[in-house]
């Protein structure tokens, strides 16, 4: 009976070290694959008083933390400039920011405000001299209807773009919108106005090359040149993978998801959980995030919750210079 339970033994703690070799492999793959990122991202700081609580900002070399800020209601990450991040913050409805920070030497180097609107902004980016919003994030459905605005921080002038479906907000480069209504793909040129039907599909999220990168109804991921509209079917989710907001393009073979996982208690107005998954798609090999920054007891080192609320306007990899 002893021999049995000490070969027991020896086979659980063999196996359990091959798993622990197996996960750690796994983690340096993926920090290999990102060694050319940066990784940005909005946490809440853990307090009990709600209406003291701070945001930090926290930027990570691979696994280790290189850049911090620590501040008030920040609501979404703008754009990465030189070492600089531009971050917006409001306080109710009323009181509105555009902040320029240093991240590598944590200090604000420039603020102005933002103008008043009758409700809160949720999602905003920073493309040239213009700032892009809307004020739905909520993850309700990639046919949610929303409106695309933009603001131009010469003029000061607020105009309304377009119409479209989804979450968060469409694809937006220096030239061109690319955005899914209907479940279409049509393409806003910004210079001439004028709006040209691509394909079927929803979430566009990159272009590179050629090449715009968006999902189906089926959860495939697929490519198609804007030249010849020649597509190309990169990648499938399982069909009970539920994601939010837009995917993420890293590099070619790698790919973040914003999935949504429903709480065990949900009250109204409350929404789901999420997890930000990274996917090489052609190892097929996954890995949680938080398997790769969110180790060690991190969550209690930093004092921030545990559970965040990704959206597209909370994190972002950028390129490293």
């Amino acid at each position: 009976m002893k021999k049995l339970l000490l070969i027991f033994c020896i086979i659980f703690l063999s196996l359990t070290g091959i798993l622990k070799i197996q996960k750690f492999l796994q983690k340096q793959y993926f920090l290999s694959k990102l060694k050319g990122k940066y990784f940005i991202m909005i946490a809440d700081e853990k307090i009990k008083d709600t209406d003291k609580r701070k945001n930090k900002i926290m930027s990570y070399d691979g696994k280790e933390k290189i850049g911090y800020a620590n501040t008030e209601k920040i609501e979404s990450i703008l754009s990465y400039e030189d070492e600089k991040i531009f971050y917006y913050k409001e306080f109710g409805t009323s009181e509105r920011e555009i902040v320029e920070y240093d991240l590598k030497n944590q200090k604000i180097i420039n603020s102005f405000p933002f103008p008043n609107t009758d409700y809160s902004l949720k999602n905003m980016i920073k493309v040239d001299d213009n700032l892009y919003f809307t004020n739905y994030y909520y993850y309700e459905g990639s046919e949610i209807e929303n409106k695309l605005y933009e603001y131009n921080l010469k003029t000061k002038n607020i105009r309304k773009i377009l119409d479209y479906n989804g979450e968060g907000l469409p694809l937006i480069t220096k030239e061109k919108i690319y955005y899914s209504k209907d479940s279409k793909i049509y393409i806003f040129d910004k210079n001439t106005k004028e709006i040209k039907y691509l394909c079927e599909g929803i979430k566009p999220f990159a272009y590179d090359n050629g090449y715009l990168y968006y999902m189906d109804t089926q959860n495939n991921l697929i490519k198609i040149s804007e030249k010849n509209n020649q597509k190309e079917k990169l990648y499938t989710l399982e069909s009970n993978v539920k994601i939010g907001g837009n995917p993420e393009k890293i590099t070619d073979d790698l790919y973040l998801f914003i999935k949504l996982v429903p709480k065990f208690i949900k009250v109204e107005f409350d929404v789901d959980d999420t997890e930000l998954e990274l996917v090489d798609i052609k190892k097929n090999k996954k890995i949680n995030l938080k398997d790769l920054y969110y180790r060690n007891k991190f969550f209690e080192k930093e004092q921030i919750e545990e559970n965040i609320l990704f959206t597209n306007s909370t994190f972002m990899f950028v390129d490293k210079k």
